[in-house]
């Protein structure tokens, strides 16, 4: 299924049995903070219109990390534990895996290589 929010977002979401992967892609190079807070509050929609509290959001198309964006998915991944639910990131360049470790988020947002480790919980094992 593919989404498109306005002229910024393009998700393309694959649902599982017990979870959803979603790919985001952003249409333009660099991203409005709004655009970052409409994604986040998306996300959220979507597992609840799926009635399913795991999702895996893959950020492979991303270009930029922003700690705006970081701090989104931190608020997305807490409305999702408080539902009993898990957020885990698929795709992240060694930049982006840095700026969460700088940020001390690297144990609270899981990341892993591909949405397929990231669902049977496969933890990074070297760099890329």
């Amino acid at each position: 299924m593919r989404w498109t929010l306005g002229t910024d977002w393009d998700l393309d979401i694959e649902r599982g049995p017990e979870w959803l992967i979603v790919h985001v892609a952003s249409l333009h190079p660099l991203y409005p903070a709004d655009q970052e807070l409409r994604l986040a509050q998306k996300l959220f929609e979507i597992c609840e219109r799926h009635l399913t509290w795991r999702i895996v959001v893959d950020i492979q198309r991303l270009p930029l990390l922003t700690s705006y964006l970081i701090g989104q998915l931190v608020l997305l991944e807490k409305r999702l534990r408080e539902r009993g639910g898990v957020l885990r990131l698929s795709g992240l360049s060694d930049e982006q895996v840095a700026m969460l470790r700088l940020n001390r988020l690297d144990s609270r947002l899981a990341c892993y290589d591909t949405p397929q480790d990231a669902i049977l919980g496969w933890i990074r094992s070297k760099p890329r």
